[in-house]
């Protein structure tokens, strides 16, 4: 675990101590597809999430190609007891995910692009949003709280994801299964920021230290991004860790704070000219 790791191993460890808490497990299912297509090459994966749990993840050597992939997830959203619909399915489509993204496509679910290439999403960030309450005139409790979150903090959406995955853990917002090798993909990653905005090591630098690719953590990444997300029936108090790690994310967030009505007030107008 380097010094400027994403992810801290306790966090990952204490989310494994909440996997049993049922109260993770309320909400819509949601899966993580991080894909492969090579019977030699790296291995598949895919992260099963119910709520703001994960439940599992699973790792696999293709046999054919990367349909193969989209087959598995397939059938796995399409589970007539706990079916998953495609905003809920968030998918690599970067070289070969391409072929498993479309072959997805064409047994009717579309699923979530993430790609390094992509710019960073401008999402709702429900805890943050219901951080704060007011009253309205006929006395229902309202979210208060920033409704954008800051897009220009990332360099691309993958840091955007991998940012969501290391802050939910930080927070004790999620619940992992009790996987080493989950934990080591999740920690082997480290962050800078470059010209204000956060960037999440590349999976390339990732693999040559790790010696294998990060497919466990990258599907739970992918799954945690893309799940609905309620909030939190009480405030989220960050999991201790041995040494002080977060000094800089929080000069960073505040610098980035003051930004967020303006960028809140542009997605609106941006909206306002799509739909209207």
């Amino acid at each position: 675990e380097p010094e400027e790791a994403l992810v801290r191993w306790e966090w990952c460890v204490a989310a494994a101590a909440r996997w049993s808490d049922p109260s993770f497990r309320e909400g819509q299912r949601a899966l993580g597809v991080d894909v492969a297509d090579s019977p030699t090459g790296d291995r598949a994966a895919i992260s099963d999430w119910q709520g703001a749990c994960c439940t599992e993840v699973k790792a696999w050597q293709v046999k054919t190609d990367a349909e193969e992939v989209a087959e598995r997830a397939y059938l796995m959203a399409t589970d007539p007891t706990n079916p998953v619909e495609g905003r809920y399915i968030g998918m690599d489509n970067v070289g070969v995910g391409a072929s498993a993204y479309n072959a997805l496509s064409r047994m009717g679910i579309k699923a979530r692009k993430i790609s390094g290439g992509m710019r960073a999403l401008p999402q709702m960030d429900v805890d943050a949003r219901w951080a704060t309450t007011r009253k309205d005139d006929e006395g229902v409790t309202r979210p208060a709280g920033p409704t954008v979150i800051e897009s220009e903090m990332y360099d691309s959406v993958v840091s955007q994801v991998k940012w969501r995955m290391r802050e939910d853990l930080r927070m004790g917002a999620v619940a992992l299964p009790n996987d080493e090798e989950l934990f080591r993909d999740l920690c082997t990653a480290t962050y800078t920021t470059r010209n204000g905005k956060i960037c999440v090591e590349g999976k390339e630098s990732i693999m040559k230290r790790l010696r294998r690719s990060p497919d466990k953590g990258d599907a739970c990444s992918y799954g945690n991004f893309v799940r609905p997300r309620r909030p939190r029936k009480q405030a989220a108090v960050p999991v201790k860790a041995s040494r002080d790690v977060d000094t800089q994310l929080e000069r960073h967030l505040a610098v980035h704070a003051k930004r967020a009505a303006q960028e809140a007030k542009r997605i609106k107008r941006m909206f306002r000219r799509r739909t209207g």
